[in-house]
């Protein structure tokens, strides 16, 4: 999926209140997001609020604009100020703008694009980056498993780790109820998403844990699976049945995938964790350029034990 850059500007500056009518204000307009299939990555806030940079993975410049005009963001003019970049470079870009000096699109505004560069980019559930802590329990709400407690995980990265540690002897995986779901998933351009071995009692359940991922990542190697990351997975119409809000697990908010899809199943939410190979383009992508399905066969089953 293309990512974008999006410039706003707020003349009377960006103050959402930390409260419930913020963070309510901010969950809406992430739901709003998801329903045209767009994901707020992360955002730069200068510091007085009035111009903000948002990265966001959308399918058109369209769909964040129409999100913007349904939730009463300011308006993100032409396509220049949503201009396309390759997801692996959008960061890259954000960055090489404080260094622009030319007359190029929105490098003009030099002095300003500096001052906000400045600061980190904060988490914050949909209009930009904000000093926003109290949603921590705003994000814990969305989850419906268990809460970290001392002595386990505190990062999703680790948690998929030490909840597949013993699937990577793809047997073990097949003997816990994980099946083969389709071939092998390849990039539209570069990478792969590999091998899924799907649990579908865990993707009907409409829960989500951490120890318990709804489906298991595998690379063909050689004639053998090697296991190379997760995939959590929710049915749409499953979550919202008791949840409002989409899904935000450990701190990491899903993607959306509407409905006809390549898959051939309902809508659902879904988060890949590269938890056992190092992915170029970001732990969470969807896609590994590191990883490719050039191997894999259909009998390419036999069972691998590390790396």
């Amino acid at each position: 999926m293309p990512r974008y850059l999006v410039e706003r500007t707020f003349p009377d500056g960006l103050d959402i209140p930390v409260n419930d009518q913020g963070a309510d204000l901010c969950l809406t307009v992430v739901a709003t997001n998801a329903q045209a299939g767009v994901t707020w990555v992360h955002s730069y806030v200068s510091d007085d609020k009035r111009r903000t940079f948002c990265v966001y993975d959308a399918p058109s410049p369209e769909a964040i604009r129409q999100v913007a005009s349904a939730t009463g963001c300011p308006s993100t003019g032409s396509p220049r100020s949503a201009c396309s970049i390759p997801t692996s470079t959008a960061e890259r870009r954000a960055k090489d703008q404080r260094r622009t000096t030319g007359d190029d699109g929105p490098g003009t505004r030099v002095r300003r694009m500096r001052c906000v560069m400045k600061i980190q980019p904060r988490l914050c559930l949909g209009l930009a980056a904000l000093s926003l802590l109290a949603f921590t329990s705003v994000a814990l709400a969305g989850w419906n498993g268990p809460r970290p407690v001392a002595g386990q995980p505190t990062n999703l990265v680790d948690a998929a780790r030490a909840a597949t540690e013993r699937f990577r002897n793809v047997e073990a995986a097949k003997a816990a109820g994980y099946g083969l779901f389709h071939g092998c998933g390849g990039g539209p351009q570069e990478g792969a998403m590999g091998v899924h071995l799907v649990n579908n009692d865990l993707v009907g359940d409409g829960q989500l844990d951490p120890m318990r991922p709804e489906a298991l990542l595998y690379e063909p190697r050689n004639g053998q699976m090697q296991l190379v990351g997760v995939e959590y997975v929710v049915l749409a119409e499953a979550w919202h049945a008791r949840n409002p809000a989409p899904p935000v697990l450990m701190g990491q908010l899903f993607h959306y995938v509407g409905s006809p899809n390549r898959y051939g199943i309902p809508a659902f939410y879904e988060l890949h964790v590269w938890a056992w190979k190092r992915n170029p383009g970001g732990t969470f992508a969807g896609f590994n350029p590191a990883v490719s399905c050039d191997d894999y066969t259909p009998d390419t089953t036999r069972p691998h034990t590390g790396h």
